[in-house]
């Protein structure tokens, strides 16, 4: 699965973080495929913008601005507690 991950916050309401999500299927030769599920997902907290500070075993690390840190699963498209 190949995976872009865009992060930040909205214009109208600055606490509210979010992560916008796309994913394609690829094939063997990098053929990809149409997109597969994904979107936009707001943080579940209200810490201003997100930034995305790392990604290791299809989970990314994020930040909030004013220091929180959370996960995200790209598989499942979902916040978890922790990085598992």
């Amino acid at each position: 699965m190949w995976a872009s991950a865009y992060a930040g916050a909205y214009t109208q309401n600055g606490d509210q973080g979010f992560i916008y999500v796309l994913r394609w299927q690829s094939w063997e030769g990098g053929i990809l495929t149409d997109p597969l599920p994904g979107g936009l997902f707001d943080a579940p907290v209200q810490g201003g913008a997100l930034t995305i500070t790392a990604y290791t075993a299809g989970v990314l690390t994020l930040e909030t601005q004013d220091g929180q840190t959370l996960f995200f699963d790209v598989r499942s498209l979902a916040f978890i507690p922790e990085q598992q």
